[in-house]
């Protein structure tokens, strides 16, 4: 199944947004946006590459640290972090991003997934994570989990929307 998410006003948390590239394409109708990350340079970059919309934040935060920037958020987009923790580190994060989302609001991401030719990129701790875990460990904080497979050559990615209704 496909969705769509109406994100104009909304509040949204780009989670480990990297080069803040998701931000400023996909959501610069949000009323606001904040894209953290643990990367001086990535947010470097991405506040000298991008155009800026008023709307959107961008702050380097360690999110096992600190807090986030707002208490509650209407949708969290968290692409390609998972690989960056670990097991532990994890349930800490799903945890605060469980208690982050509004009433109604949604986990929305995505986490590649081993195979044989499965290369680590710089950061990144963990690619053993299989769909069957991912599912678990977003279990103990959600309600409801969408899994979507999606290919693209040797890679596999495991998108997630989640929520608590």
């Amino acid at each position: 199944m496909c969705r769509r998410f109406h994100i104009k006003g909304k509040k949204i948390l780009d989670l480990c947004s990297g080069d803040g590239l998701n931000s400023y394409i996909f959501f610069s109708d949000a009323s606001l946006v904040d894209a953290i990350d643990f990367s001086s340079d990535a947010l470097k970059f991405s506040q000298k590459m991008m155009m800026h919309h008023s709307n959107i934040k961008y702050s380097k935060i360690d999110i096992l640290k600190e807090p986030f920037p707002q208490k509650k958020y209407d949708i969290i987009f968290w692409r390609a972090g998972i690989a960056y923790f670990s097991t532990n580190e994890l349930k800490y994060i799903l945890k605060k991003i469980s208690q982050s989302l509004n009433k109604e609001g949604h986990l929305i991401g995505s986490s590649p997934l081993p195979n044989k030719n499965s290369i680590k990129t710089s950061g990144q701790i963990n690619l053993k994570y299989s769909r069957s875990y991912i599912n678990k460990l977003l279990g103990y904080n959600f309600k409801s989990i969408e899994l979507i497979d999606s290919f693209y050559g040797n890679r596999q990615n495991l998108s997630f929307i989640c929520n608590n209704k």
